[in-house]
């Protein structure tokens, strides 16, 4: 499992330098040390990766429940989908 895919793309014409990527990075490890990370996995490249403020889901919109939803479910330990998240790092 991969929690960030950087960059989105390595053309030159999207290369916007390296302070967006050092931010997305500490984005996801800041969502990992506080335990606001989420990953819902519903198989057959049907997933949602939350790193707090934000969400990206891949084949998840014709799915049926909403991601809001989802990572509702999947952050009180009902999800029927296989689910990672951590507790907050002390």
């Amino acid at each position: 499992m991969s929690l960030e895919q950087l960059p989105d793309c390595g053309c030159d014409a999207c290369d916007s330098g390296s302070a967006d990527l050092l931010e997305a990075v500490d984005d996801v490890v800041i969502a990992v040390v506080t335990g606001t990370f989420v990953h819902v996995d519903a198989g057959e490249g049907r997933e949602i990766v939350c790193t707090g403020d934000s969400w990206s889901a891949s084949n998840w919109d014709a799915f049926g429940t909403p991601v809001e939803e989802a990572l509702a479910t999947a952050r009180a330990g009902r999800s029927p989908y296989r689910v990672v998240r951590g507790q907050a790092w002390e």
